[in-house]
């Protein structure tokens, strides 16, 4: 130790001297690097790190002493950098760093160096020097370099092709080094070294890499296949006892490389490789199909060593195991059979082969192939398919009587029966059946010792009963009946024995040792019946027959013939239960013809008669079956609803019950408890049936009183009998039912269906009378049913003509205030702006209804009737407010109108629109019914006229003038118009010029005017207005309109224009269709454009054809708008001349004026530029002004021109401008007086206009004139 000491300070003190002879030589060579290391943040040491580190670069190019290097590291020398990361103050202030510059002295250690030295310095690397040292390593090849630098944590990870050189080179020592290190190359490198290494056969390095690792898997398990195609068996075992264990896909993959050279040439290499990747477990795609086709082909090739191998590891399907036993034995290869053989096939494979093998090679090869596969396990069930082969041959050996065949048949069956233990249930006992239908006692007695199940038993029974030979069928049924014998097979052979031998009792008796006689239900039953034998039959009453069977004889014992089947039934009936008595009454109560005897056995017996509802008592009723219903309902009680049910099924079949033979059947139903629901709609069946049928009245009335005496209710339904026969017209039947307690509600049904039911007069009359007649049910004449007019609307609409109809029903009670809603009228009305049409449901009267009608419904005969009865003339309907005058006045009925008249209706009633009758003849032009209408002296104006005059009916407009209606009366049922004014607005284009013309010229002979105005509109305003304005106009122009048209007072105005009917059309204004076709008919009648502002209003630029008084008005007020604006423009020029001379006079000296600021020189100019063009500007509209006045007046000519001298001399003196000026304020004063005379004047001349004008308009005229005075 202190020799070591000793050493380490002799060591220090090497490299402190070659330090210091460092610092000599920088010193020398660069004074500023040497004062910089002094001054640094580390000069208080001894030495730098720079100083120290430059030492040791240097001692290791040199590769000095690795003690030197040792005490340099000592001694604070950096092995990772030359200069280490830092951060000044200022560098963290700005965020920066300087990055350290790494050192390369451990790299160049590596490349120069002994291995001392390199491990002296690893000691010290970081990871990052350590890493990029180790490849250098590895190219130097130094293993004790390398294993310093991996003793110290080199990472080998990231070096991926230098450890796959280092493998391929087949460096076995630098494999050992790099995966003895702390790190080991990647799995990657090492299991694809794995494949290099096969590939040089370096068995070596394959361990290296498994110890560590390395995945046989990688890459598809590419190593595992090159060394499988490579025909090694050490590379592969070696592999597969890798820690990483292949896969079974991978194996899978190896043995498919195995498959081609395993065909071409079998070796024991190849077998040794195939042995170890099944026996490691290897599986897929290739590895079935070696073991499934390549197991055939291997059988083919007779490749007895590889089979061996592969069904040692590997068991092949059964298919394939099968297929390659049958292959083998096929070829005769006995050698590759026992090697199948030996590895214990399955017994699904050995039943499929032994029953193969029986139809391939000799005799004497089949024997010895049965034998084997019989010692090799195929007994029992395996061999039952070969033994029921081996019976085919031994039967039809048996046939041909071949003894050789025979002799070698009977060899090989008794082989399987015997030594193979052949199952002989296969097939269901099929080896039996084979014997059975041979009829080979022997044979079969041999199988028979076997044991076979009851089935197999049965279903040889079954063949045995079909042997032809008598006495082998009944030595071979006996043999089969010795044993336990499936019971349902015995009992089919019961019935084949008794369907092909029923007098064979021997058979039958031995037969039913075994043999049940309900097997299915009792079938043998069916036979014995049909070939009926006493002996036999009461052998197998006497075997204990069951339920279900009884019910099998007892249906076919009634299929027999009648007399049997009494025999049949007085054997069975001790035995028969409940059930079965009443399927037997049943059947026989729905045979067509009844067997009365036997029911009555059957009833005595214990049967119900109202079993499964009652369904012979229903089947015997709906037949009419008289007697067998008697004999039904003797043994029934209790059972009004099965009867009431069964009369039901006799209605539902027809009416033929309806008869004087099945009378007594219906009572049998009503002293049984049928209920009265049903008598009832018998009733009603009857009714339906033998209404108005003379000749079956006494039928009827039997019927009927029948079920009267039931206490039935006629009322069923709501009285449906009753009404059937008042619909019918039955007076008889009717007047029964309503004598036999009809009620009112059914009475007041039938009433109404009567009625409905349109017979002749004299028959309703009769009815109607019935329905009165006080000793039997009424009912209610006034009642009407949902959804139904009372019933004296319902006679008046079928019978319109009858007034004594009428008479009947007013006497018997029916009253004429009663209503039904109806739609009484339908128009076009005003609702919230909008034209709608009114079509509501009200009430209406008798009366009313019948003048709705259309005429020829109802005669007037009948109306004059209603009103002697009372009815109400007035009535008013509660919505639309109409009364019968008005609704036969809309209709045209002059004939009702009258009437109603006579009987005292008011006259001026209104309806909701306020219109009386006369307004709706009037509309209609019906001159009679407005004669008529006048003759009452109803109220006039009421706009009747406007109605007249629309159509132009000139009758009724002469009588309403003549009655004293107003022709210029303004209506407010037509807006406010006059009766031109509908004509020119609303009327239709005439059919007849010639009558609308004389319309139009009895107007204009009682004054009719046409300019009356209606929101401003004269009449011919109106008429252009019309959708049809053309024609209208055109009518009016010719008749009186071309009198007026150019008048003054032929204007509409609009606000504040006025427009004649030219200018109404060319501004738009026109409501109706616009055509050149109209402007021209106003312009051939000389039409004037005549289009203006009211007199106090700007006119239009376009103004035409203004009154005198508006033009003498605008031309004095622009006269005065120029005189105003010019005496503006004149006191603006004075403002501006007195600013320009206080400007040009001198001013007294001053600092402050003379030292002005140049803004305030920028203000003047701008101010005088201004200035300069205002009064350009003025001059300019000065000129204008007096080029327009020259035009329009030489007065206002020399005003300008007096006013333009005044403007051209405005540069002269300030004394003269003001000269001018009081000059222009003298003018200024008399044109205002003169233009105060000349409105004065205008007011004067409006005055004279006031009948023109309207006067609202003149009011706001003189209130604008004093506001103008007040302003000038």
């Amino acid at each position: 130790m202190r020799r070591t000491g000793d050493d380490m300070e002799n060591e220090i003190t090497q490299a402190t001297r070659l330090l210091l002879a460092q610092r000599s030589q920088d010193r020398d060579e660069q004074p500023l690097s040497w004062l910089k290391n002094r001054l640094s943040s580390q000069a208080g040491t001894e030495f730098t790190p720079r100083e120290l580190n430059k030492v040791l670069a240097e001692v290791i190019d040199s590769d000095g002493s690795v003690g030197v290097v040792k005490a340099l590291v000592a001694l604070g020398a950096d092995v990772n950098f030359v200069r280490r990361r830092h951060s000044h103050t200022w560098d963290k202030i700005t965020n920066r760093s300087q990055p350290g510059e790494r050192s390369n002295v451990l790299l160049r250690a590596t490349l120069r160096c002994r291995p001392e030295t390199v491990h002296v310095l690893a000691a010290h690397a970081d990871q990052a020097n350590l890493d990029s040292a180790l490849h250098h390593a590895i190219v130097r090849g130094n293993l004790k370099i390398l294993a310093a630098l991996l003793e110290h944590g080199a990472s080998p990870v990231q070096l991926h092709d230098d450890f796959q050189d280092v493998v391929y080179h087949n460096k076995l020592e630098v494999v050992r080094v790099l995966l003895s290190g702390h790190h080991l190359p990647c799995l990657a490198c090492r299991s694809t070294g794995l494949r290099i290494a096969v590939e040089n056969q370096s068995l070596e390095v394959v361990g290296l890499l498994l110890q560590h690792w390395a995945d046989v898997n990688y890459g598809d398990a590419i190593a595992l296949t090159r060394a499988v195609e490579q025909s090694r068996p050490d590379f592969v075992a070696t592999l597969l006892s890798g820690p990483v264990r292949p896969s079974p896909r991978s194996l899978d993959a190896a043995v498919g490389k195995l498959r081609g050279p395993l065909q071409e040439q079998e070796n024991d290499l190849n077998r040794h490789i195939l042995q170890l990747c099944l026996s490691a477990g290897a599986a897929g795609p290739e590895t079935t199909r070696l073991i499934t086709e390549g197991l055939l082909e291997m059988v083919r090739r007779r490749q007895i060593h590889l089979l061996a191998t592969v069904l040692r590891y590997r068991r092949p399907p059964d298919q394939y195991e099968a297929a390659a036993l049958i292959e083998a034995i096929r070829a005769e290869h006995m050698e590759i059979v026992i090697k199948l053989l030996e590895f214990k096939p399955s017994p699904e494979t050995l039943t499929a082969v032994i029953s193969q093998a029986l139809s391939i090679g000799g005799p004497q090869y089949r024997y010895e192939v049965t034998r084997l596969l019989i010692e090799a396990g195929a007994q029992g069930p395996c061999a039952g398919e070969a033994l029921v082969t081996s019976l085919h041959c031994l039967v039809a050996s048996l046939r041909r009587g071949d003894k050789m065949s025979i002799e070698r048949d009977t060899r090989l069956f008794y082989l399987l029966l015997h030594e193979g233990g052949a199952d002989v249930n296969f097939g269901k006992g099929e080896a039996l059946q084979i014997a059975v239908r041979a009829a080979s006692i022997a044979i079969t007695e041999d199988i028979l010792l076997k044991d076979p199940s009851p089935d197999s038993l049965g279903t040889a029974l079954t063949w045995a009963m079909d042997v032809p030979d008598g006495r082998r069928k009944q030595q071979l049924v006996q043999m089969l009946l010795r044993r336990q014998v499936d019971e349902d097979a015995a009992g089919k052979a019961l019935v084949a024995a008794f369907k092909g031998d029923p007098g064979n009792m021997a058979l039958v008796e031995l037969l039913l040792s075994r043999a049940s006689v309900n097997y299915n239900n009792g079938e043998v039953f069916i036979y014995a019946i049909r070939d009926f034998r006493p002996e036999t039959f009461h052998l197998l009453l006497g075997q204990g027959i069951d339920y279900k069977a009884l019910f099998t004889a007892v249906l076919e014992s009634l299929k027999a013939p009648r007399p049997l089947r009494k025999t049949l039934f007085g054997e069975l009936l001790s035995r028969l239960q409940l059930d079965h008595l009443n399927t037997a009454l049943k059947h026989l109560v729905l045979e067509e013809k009844s067997d009365l005897d036997l029911v009555k056995m059957l009833l005595d017996a214990g049967a119900e008669a109202t079993h499964d509802a009652g369904l012979s008592i229903k089947h015997a009723a709906s037949n009419l079956d008289r007697d067998l219903l008697r004999l039904l309902s003797e043994y029934s009680s209790q059972s009004g609803e099965i009867f009431t049910q069964a009369f039901a099924a006799i209605i539902n079949r027809g009416k033929q019950w309806i008869a004087f033979e099945h009378v007594e059947v219906m009572e049998i139903m009503l002293q049984h408890g049928a209920s009265g629901q049903i008598a009832s709609r018998a009733v009603v069946e009857i009714v339906d049936h033998l209404a108005c049928q003379g000749s079956q009245a006494g039928l009827a009335e039997a019927l009927l009183r029948r079920l009267f005496a039931a206490n039935v209710d006629v009322n069923h339904e709501n009285g449906k009998a009753i009404s059937l026969a008042a619909s019918r017209g039955d007076p008889f039947i009717l007047s029964l039912l309503l004598a036999n307690g009809a009620t009112s509600p059914s009475a007041t049904l039938a009433l109404t269906a009567t009625i409905m039911a349109h017979h002749h007069e004299t028959l309703l009359l009769q009815l109607i009378d019935i329905f009165a007649n006080p000793r039997s049910t009424v009912p209610d004449f006034n009642k009407s049913l949902p959804g139904m007019p009372p019933p004296i609307l319902l006679c008046l609409k079928s019978y319109g003509n009858s007034v004594a109809i009428v008479d009947r029903l007013v006497n018997a009670g029916c009253q004429l205030d009663a209503t039904v809603p109806m739609q009484v009228c339908s128009h076009v009305i005003e609702s919230r702006g909008k034209r709608v049409v009114s079509s509501e449901l009200e009430p209406v009267s008798v009366l009313m209804w019948a003048v709705l009608q259309e005429e020829g419904l109802i005669d007037l005969a009948v109306v004059k009737a209603l009103v002697q009865h009372g009815a109400d003339v007035s009535y008013t309907t509660p919505m639309s407010r109409a009364t019968p005058l008005i609704m036969a006045t809309k209709a045209g009925r002059v004939d009702l109108a009258q009437v109603l008249l006579e009987a005292g209706t008011r006259v001026s009633a209104k309806d909701a629109f306020g219109y009386p009758a006369l307004f709706y003849a009037s509309r209609s032009g019906n001159s009679g019914l407005v004669a008529l209408l006048l003759e009452s002296k109803p109220p006039v104006n009421d706009g009747s006229l406007h109605e007249a005059a629309r159509g132009f009916h000139v009758q009724a407009i002469k009588m309403l003038l003549d009655a004293g209606h107003d022709p210029n009366y303004r209506s407010t049922k037509h807006g406010g118009r006059t009766a031109l004014g509908e004509i020119a607005l609303h009327a239709a284009p005439p059919t007849d010029i010639a009558v609308a013309g004389d319309a139009l010229d009895l107007l204009s002979s009682v004054d009719a005017s046409p300019l009356l105005k209606v929101h401003g509109k004269t009449v011919i305003f109106l008429a252009l207005d019309n959708q049809s304005n053309e024609c209208i106009a055109r009518l009016l122009l010719d008749r009186m309109l071309h009198r007026t048209l150019n008048s003054h007072e032929n204007t509409y105005q609009d606000g504040t224009h006025h427009y004649s009917p030219t200018m109404y059309m060319a501004k738009g204004l026109l409501l109706g269709p616009r055509s050149d076709a109209l402007l021209s008919l106003l312009v051939t009648h000389g039409a004037e454009d005549r289009f203006y502002a009211t007199i106090e209003s700007p006119q239009p630029p376009d103004a035409i054809g203004l009154p005198e008084e508006i033009r003498e008005y605008e031309r004095a007020r622009r006269a005065h708008a120029h005189a105003h604006h010019h005496s503006r423009l004149i006191e603006q020029d004075d403002k501006d001349r007195r600013h320009t001379l206080r400007r040009a006079s001198p001013q007294p000296p001053d600092a402050h004026h003379t030292r002005a600021p140049p803004r305030h020189r920028d203000e003047r100019d701008h101010h005088h530029h201004h200035r300069h063009h205002r009064r350009h500007r003025t001059l300019a509209a000065a000129a204008h002004h007096h080029h327009h006045q020259t035009i329009l007046q030489p007065t206002d000519a020399r005003h300008a021109q007096g006013h333009g001298r005044v403007a051209g001399d405005m540069g002269r003196a300030e004394a003269e401008a003001e000269a001018e000026a009081e000059a222009g304020r003298a003018r200024r004063v008399v044109e205002a007086a003169r233009h105060e005379l000349r409105m004065t004047e205008l007011r004067t001349a409006r005055g004279d206009l006031i009948g023109q004008v309207d006067r609202e308009e003149l009011r706001r005229w003189q209130a604008a004139g004093e506001g103008r005075r007040l302003l000038v």
